[in-house]
């Protein structure tokens, strides 16, 4: 089988699931993040094997994302480790981060990222501010896992807690810092019924859904940050647009100071920050 077979059958294989456009970026990506291969149109000997590009199908009909087939994805221009422990970073998360690092790109703030994931928040904040003082925490030991290689992946320093921030007892081992950013679970149990495939079936639902109600830890982790901020501190919060007023009256009531609800590049509220 040569390259440019292997690449059409994946392609074929996965057409009617994900349309040509779709199909031809998935086997793109497979071929590239895999099997080094970037020219698909060569007639070399393919070299994998049959039943391991069989099996990248079967999982590709399941509709695992090829992230997690591949364990990467590039967040900020770096790259990341993922599989389902963590969620895939998402382009609009890209935006929060761009956000901070334009607030504070002069300063050498100390930064909290509650609910980490795969780390991409804080090590990219640190790669963009050297200086600062990057600390992150999960309540998930398999994401940790994953952040701290990511971190190492990455030549970054990153101070990490497996911690979980709706259990108050849990909060001491947290440090004073200058700024906490988070983007916490925030779906509604009850939108499962709406969600796309490849997202309900593989990715944690520890990290997407709050069965407390979405508003949950956005209304802790602002009590969090009463405790924890430095004065002149700021949080940063990814949002569901659908939430937006909900959760700035949340932080208005606490007294936050300079609420601002912002919209990304698709003109919908994903973004509240705050000082305290």
């Amino acid at each position: 089988m040569t390259i440019r077979d292997a690449y059409g059958k994946i392609q074929t294989a996965v057409l009617d699931k994900y349309g040509e456009r779709e199909s031809h970026n998935i086997t793109r990506i497979i071929f590239s993040d895999i099997y080094g291969i970037n020219n698909f149109m060569r007639e070399d000997i393919f070299p994998g094997l049959p039943e391991g590009l069989n099996q990248i199908i079967k999982r590709l009909l399941d509709s695992e994302p090829v992230q997690y087939i591949t364990e990467k994805s590039f967040f900020f221009g770096y790259e990341f480790i993922v599989n389902p422990a963590v969620l895939i970073p998402r382009p609009e998360t890209e935006e929060l981060v761009d956000l901070i690092i334009r607030d504070h790109q002069d300063s050498n703030p100390s930064i909290l990222d509650i609910g980490t994931g795969s780390g991409c928040i804080p090590i990219s904040l640190k790669k963009k501010i050297p200086d600062s003082i990057i600390h992150a925490s999960d309540i998930s030991a398999a994401a940790l896992d994953i952040a701290k290689k990511n971190a190492i992946k990455n030549q970054i320093e990153i101070h990490f807690y497996e911690n979980n921030i709706l259990d108050k007892s849990d909060w001491g081992q947290l440090p004073l810092i200058d700024i906490i950013v988070s983007n916490p679970p925030y779906i509604d149990e009850k939108e499962k019924n709406v969600m796309e495939k490849n997202v309900l079936e593989w990715e944690p639902h520890l990290a997407l859904f709050s069965k407390e109600g979405p508003l949950c830890f956005y209304d802790v982790i602002s009590d969090f940050a009463l405790e924890h901020l430095n004065e002149n501190g700021a949080i940063y919060f990814e949002i569901n647009e659908f939430h937006s007023e909900g959760i700035s009256d949340i932080l208005e009531r606490k007294h936050f100071k300079n609420v601002e609800i912002i919209k990304d590049l698709q003109q919908k509220e994903r973004i509240i920050k705050a000082m305290v």
